[in-house]
């Protein structure tokens, strides 16, 4: 059996030894016998490949984001700027053709009521998807948008906790990361956990961030339930900032 220890030598170097006990024969006497071996160099290369590993996984992660960000934002302006005057013209074109028929049918304003909605669900989706929101109105802002959305179901209570001054030193990728995991956990929550109400606490403190969200819905036990992609890309995001996640929950 091997341990590993730490140890000084004379002139103040750490060197990390692995220490074997053996059993020998000695003269007839039974006699334990130590086996040093300097480790210090083959533990320093494990440290580096690890810390290496780490940042690569890292690097993989955050070009992912990046690229989902990429698209959601081309999404976003490809609808805004096109599909919404390819409908805003095809209500022009009804309309016209309303005004020119002596007798409306039902069929021609039914069909201008639902370009109308159309075109409002779009800009809707194109403000959602459109990261340069949460730059140009700011993080609280946005959160507060998403939760006036959810609240408008009248299916989900939430509440909002932010402390002073939260945003300042943050950067624009922290913002869109923070927006996203209250985004994909207020989704979990209002999707899955039959809550009627929910709680978000952002709180900055120390340059740390620490954020929580609570509900009283049903619960689960973690170690039965598989994580699903929403979490999974909630802990990813996380990792980005040099962060952690913690889940507490149980059945009821």
């Amino acid at each position: 059996m091997a341990n590993i220890w730490k140890t000084k030598t004379k002139d103040g170097h750490i060197l990390t030894v692995e220490v074997r006990t053996i059993f020998v024969d000695h003269y007839g006497k039974l006699a334990q016998e130590l086996l040093i071996n300097d480790i210090t160099e083959t533990v320093h290369l494990q440290e580096q490949l690890m810390v290496q590993q780490s940042l690569r996984q890292k690097q993989i992660t955050e070009a992912m984001f990046l690229a989902q960000e990429e698209e959601r934002e081309h999404i976003g302006e490809e609808l805004h700027d096109n599909i919404n005057q390819l409908l805003a013209t095809a209500r022009l074109c009804l309309m016209a053709g309303q005004e020119e028929v002596e007798t409306s049918t039902a069929v021609v304003r039914k069909g201008v009521d639902y370009l109308d909605k159309a075109i409002v669900a779009i800009r809707q989706l194109s403000k959602r998807l459109v990261m340069r929101e949460i730059i140009q109105t700011g993080l609280v802002n946005s959160i507060k948008d998403l939760m006036e959305t959810i609240n408008m179901t009248k299916r989900l209570e939430l509440e909002l906790e932010v402390s002073d001054h939260l945003e300042e030193g943050l950067k624009e990728d922290e913002k869109i990361a923070i927006y996203r995991i209250i985004q994909e956990q207020l989704s979990n929550i209002f999707r899955h956990s039959r809550a009627s109400r929910a709680r978000i606490q952002l709180m900055k403190a120390d340059h740390k961030i620490d954020l929580r969200i609570e509900d009283n819905g049903k619960g689960f036990n973690p170690r039965q339930t598989t994580k699903g992609i929403g979490i999974t890309n909630i802990i990813n995001r996380a990792k980005l900032l040099d962060g952690e996640v913690a889940i507490d929950t149980g059945p009821d």
